[in-house]
């Protein structure tokens, strides 16, 4: 009698699985004990599995970890789970060192994770993703920020400082007037209070706006063009024998150093 695999078709023959199975009694006692592995098998369902198979895996888990107590209404219990799952057992005792620089509310994460049930590898997850966010925000004012400053110039401070002074002036809360003056809004918002500040009219007796310097570093570069195609549409500024014309050519060569500094 022949080698019980040769009724086999011939690809399957040729399988290295089945290089060391002696007899079809074999094969089958093998299939069996795989079939209860993987039907005991306790296996962590996915992200998209049903509220069934997360349902199964809980009552798997229950039975042959009884002392888990997975769903357990006793506080000590659950506790104890999360302890074995890697939970600290107080907020100060999750660890995460941010990047430099990053100014990271590691307090209220921490309160958070204690709070869900988090273990220290699911925080540093979590306080990474904090590190991620607020890298982008700072990158992303950091470029909103250099944008006004070009499209202000040398307008950009005083703007700022009379923006501010109006905040003041109509009593905005300190937080707010200090955020205008040292530009951290974004563009929007600065650009909305140095709108309110004109409509205002500078507030010349505040302590704010005395910080501030000339007309002149007040006006920002595209300001600066409308008045030198002015100046540059006037006569006198082409006629040497008019008796304005070193003063039109004088506001010309200041106009030109705000839209062209250096």
């Amino acid at each position: 009698m022949g080698h019980w695999n040769e009724a086999l078709p011939e690809a399957m023959r040729a399988d290295p699985t089945l290089k060391d199975i002696p007899s079809i009694e074999v094969l089958a006692k093998n299939y069996i004990e795989t079939k209860a592995f993987v039907g005991n098998a306790i296996r962590p369902p996915s992200d998209g599995a049903s509220p069934e198979a997360r349902k199964e895996f809980l009552a798997k888990l229950q039975k042959h970890a009884p002392e888990l107590v997975p769903f357990s209404e006793d506080p000590a219990a659950q506790e104890m789970l999360w302890a074995k799952l890697g939970k600290p057992e107080s907020a100060d005792k999750y660890s995460f060192k941010p990047p430099e620089g990053v100014d990271l509310p590691l307090e209220g994460l921490r309160a958070t994770a204690l709070e869900a049930g988090l273990t220290q590898k699911q925080f540093e997850k979590l306080a990474s993703s904090a590190v991620s966010t607020l890298q982008k925000q700072t990158q992303a004012h950091k470029e909103d920020n250099e944008s006004l400053r070009k499209e202000w110039g040398q307008a950009y401070e005083a703007k700022l400082l009379d923006a501010a002074a109006a905040a003041n002036k109509v009593g905005a809360p300190k937080e707010v007037v200090a955020q205008i003056m040292t530009g951290q809004m974004n563009s929007t918002q600065l650009k909305l209070w140095d709108s309110f500040s004109k409509a205002m009219g500078r507030p010349e007796g505040s302590d704010i706006a005395k910080q501030g310097a000339s007309n002149n570093s007040r006006m920002t570069p595209a300001e600066a063009n409308l008045q030198l195609a002015e100046i540059m549409a006037n006569p006198a500024y082409h006629d040497r024998s008019a008796p304005n014309h070193k003063l039109l050519v004088d506001k010309y060569v200041e106009l030109m150093k705000l839209v062209h500094p250096g």
